[in-house]
């Protein structure tokens, strides 16, 4: 029972009903409104996925909620696994940790609520110092593709094609679209 004016904190999806019990107010009329909170509708994982021999990396875990909203998503409600230990693990907080086996990939997975996301971590042994990109010949004509290459070059000077971990993209599309 509530007076006038009470406030009422609502924490999950409910119906709420209330009696109203004033003079012109039939005691057995029932007023009722329901509150639904935003959903989580997809998510997605953020954060550095390449490290060195030991370095760590916080992933976090996004949502994209039924209002529109997308934001950080923390807590307890959050199941982090890695695929392969002893590349990189992965404690309860999204803290990524990279193995002492050198070069590997771990897949890691992001489990909430019904929802499931993964992220490849890639750790080297050696730090990289520099990507460059290949796409030869350099002129290219209306509707010809051409397959570019990433090459990294690491702390020691070696260089190892990395176009597999590479993500493209292109800040004009009319002039030239990228795809994986």
């Amino acid at each position: 029972v509530y007076e006038a004016g009470a406030t009422i904190t609502i924490t999950t999806n409910t119906t709420l009903k209330a009696r109203a019990c004033r003079e012109g107010y039939n005691p057995s009329d029932v007023v009722s409104e329901t509150y639904n909170f935003p959903s989580v509708e997809s998510i997605s994982i953020q954060g550095t996925k390449t490290l060195s021999y030991s370095q760590t990396s916080t992933l976090q875990l996004v949502g994209q909620y039924s209002d529109g909203v997308t934001e950080s998503i923390a807590g307890s409600g959050i199941t982090w696994t890695s695929s392969n230990e002893t590349v990189a693990t992965i404690d309860a907080n999204g803290t990524v940790t990279a193995g002492s086996s050198g070069n590997g990939v771990s897949i890691i997975r992001a489990t909430y609520q019904s929802l499931s996301i993964t992220a490849q971590v890639v750790v080297l042994s050696k730090r990289l110092e520099s990507i460059s990109i290949s796409c030869p010949p350099t002129a290219m004509y209306i509707t010809t593709g051409r397959q570019l290459s990433v090459i990294g070059t690491y702390e020691d000077s070696s260089t190892v094609d990395i176009t597999s971990m590479a993500t493209f993209s292109t800040d004009n599309e009319t002039l030239a679209t990228v795809n994986s």
